[in-house]
């Protein structure tokens, strides 16, 4: 039987004389559109409906959180908490919907990174150079980059950091602003018990426009301004370079042997210079060639004093421990005697006064080479004491006054701008680097390296080796403190400089 095939006359006539199919079109037929539309809003609204309400929130995250961030990868509010509060006050909404969208962000920050100076107080505003704002304007979150990795979080760049520093009209409103803030609120002496020598501020601050460490970076302050050393003990590095210097008792020769005293500690600087650890082995401060054993204390006048004045007891305590048992005072006398007869250093009145002088202000041992100190070849029982002021600055005093020795100031760290370690240039000689070393007669030189003597090594270059801000520098102004740290931000040191917590380096750089 063959089908039976409407055609479009066959249709035309079954609809004969109804119109309206062409101006009232079915129900169905006219809410298939919106019924469409509905079902994808209403199917795009539903899988965020699901997490709010039940689910949780890493399907907002644009990208992974830092393994550091990880326990609050799941809680939007840690970090960004405006949602919350526009559900709960309309009014603080509109605010926080007109304050820079990094504002609250960066409250959460210091939630937990209490304390942290956002740089200098002359920092300004990168978008609005001629109305500059003060370090507010920088963010934590231009320069500490979230959402990008699940490991650790990528370390800011020097692009941060010449966002700024290689822009000539921000560097000079920051050194405008500079001008009118006082010396006292920039950063002064460090939290972390590293003293230096303290530098004056440039007139226009740090504020010199440049592209790269190669490219334009000022030369180190110390030596832009012919810095001197302050201290006042007397040392002479050439002195110590000369070869007629004799060997210590272990055979170890100062020549070329910068180790002898600087020795590196784990940090990568070097262990604090001391007298007992560095001078004895070849400065003793033996007075009599006949004792060897018995030394001018190191340490206060009044020390130095209370044992000459108690000389005659101090040689019977010599030979009893040496074991001369009934004679250790007779020898004591003789010892004494021999002393006094050899450099007539006993005041009329009997007493050591003279001693004392020769001791603090010309020493007691004869120059020339029938000097006794040094007859013996026994390193060991080699004296070399030639009076305090062979080495420090000692203030005249009048007679039954102690005499006062300026302070000796040895710093720890002198570029304390920069972070430099070490321990990782061990396979380059100190030379290298401290090429004045060899010269050097004053006290008061300072041997640093030039800032273009380290970029023969770190550069640009096809073979130069790490070179960005951060391998020197830190983006934080001193005297931030660690996270959860005690807030002691009231307290003061001598210095008038807050007492914080030290840190780790910091590792935010940007100048933004």
């Amino acid at each position: 039987m063959p089908l039976f095939k409407r055609t479009q006359k066959s249709v035309a006539s079954r609809f004969k004389g109804n119109l309206d199919y062409y101006t009232r079109p079915s129900l169905l037929r006219s809410m298939r559109g919106w019924l469409f539309f509905f079902a994808i809003v209403l199917g795009l609204a539903a899988v965020p409906a699901f997490y709010w309400l039940k689910g949780p929130e890493k399907i907002f995250n644009v990208g992974p959180i830092s393994r550091a961030h990880a326990p609050i990868a799941n809680d939007c509010n840690a970090c960004h908490p405006q949602l919350a509060q526009i559900k709960a006050n309309r009014k603080e909404a509109r605010q926080i919907l007109g304050e820079p969208y990094w504002s609250r962000i960066d409250q959460s920050c210091q939630t937990c990174h209490f304390g942290f100076a956002l740089h200098v107080p002359n920092t300004v505003n990168t978008d609005s150079p001629a109305t500059p704002k003060a370090a507010e304007a920088s963010s934590c979150s231009s320069c500490h980059r979230e959402h990008i990795t699940a490991n650790k979080m990528v370390d800011p760049t020097e692009i941060n950091c010449m966002a700024c520093h290689n822009r000539a009209d921000l560097m000079k409103v920051s050194a405008q602003l500079g001008a009118g803030i006082p010396a006292s609120k920039f950063p002064g002496r460090r939290p972390d018990g590293l003293t230096y020598f303290q530098k004056k501020r440039p007139p226009n601050g740090y504020t010199q426009v440049f592209a790269q460490f190669d490219n334009g970076h000022p030369e180190f302050q110390i030596h832009e301004e012919k810095l001197k050393d302050p201290n006042p003990l007397r040392y002479n590095h050439w002195r110590h370079e000369q070869a007629d210097i004799p060997p210590t008792e272990k055979g170890e020769r100062l020549q070329n042997n910068c180790v002898f005293c600087h020795k590196p500690d784990l940090r990568g600087n070097f262990q604090k210079l001391t007298f007992e650890n560095n001078c004895r082995t070849c400065h003793a401060i033996k007075f009599d060639p006949n004792t060897p054993g018995l030394e001018v204390p190191h340490g206060r006048p009044s020390e130095v004093r209370e044992f000459l004045r108690a000389l005659d007891i101090k040689y019977v305590e010599y030979f009893t421990k040496r074991g001369d048992g009934a004679k250790a005072r007779e020898n004591a006398g003789n010892a004494l005697r021999s002393l006094i007869q050899t450099y007539g250093v006993a005041s009329g009145d009997g007493s050591f006064g003279k001693l004392e002088t020769q001791v603090f202000y010309n020493g007691i041992a004869p120059s020339g080479g029938n000097n006794p100190f040094n007859r013996n070849l026994n390193v060991s029982e080699r004296a070399q004491f030639t009076g305090c002021a062979y080495c420090h600055t000692v203030a005249p005093a009048q007679a039954n006054v102690t005499p006062v020795l300026a302070k000796t100031v040895i710093p720890d760290r002198w570029l304390v701008n920069g972070e430099f370690n070490h321990n990782k240039h061990l396979m380059m000689g100190c030379v290298e680097c401290h090429n004045t070393i060899p010269k050097s007669r004053e006290t008061f030189d300072i041997n640093l390296p030039t800032q273009h003597s380290c970029t023969e090594c770190h550069n640009s270059g096809p073979k130069g080796v790490k070179n960005d801000c951060n391998s020197c520098h830190h983006y934080h102004a001193p005297g931030f403190k660690t996270v959860n740290a005690p807030r002691t931000a009231d307290a003061s040191d001598a210095h008038g400089a807050p007492v914080v917590a030290p840190t780790t380096k910091s590792m935010m750089l940007g100048a933004r």
